[in-house]
């Protein structure tokens, strides 16, 4: 998702990003797999992220701000 994204978005993202690197498709992949099988059969709805921590850390901000100087 972030191949198009511009250098300074890039670089706001992953320093705010609590694990400090970008994701891989295979990680987003292994939650659909779980999902999808019998092991979550009992699940009937969740918002799961999958975003290295950023959602919990709350960094929309913090992004937002750096984009804004850079741009």
């Amino acid at each position: 998702m972030t191949a198009s994204a511009t250098p300074a978005f890039l670089a706001a993202s992953l320093s705010q990003t609590p694990l400090s690197r970008a994701g891989h498709p295979e990680e987003a992949a292994a939650l659909v797999t779980f999902l999808l099988s019998d092991a979550a059969a009992f699940i009937t709805g969740a918002e799961i992220p999958v975003d290295g921590g950023q959602f919990g850390h709350g960094c929309d901000k913090a992004i937002s701000d750096a984009l804004r100087v850079t741009t």
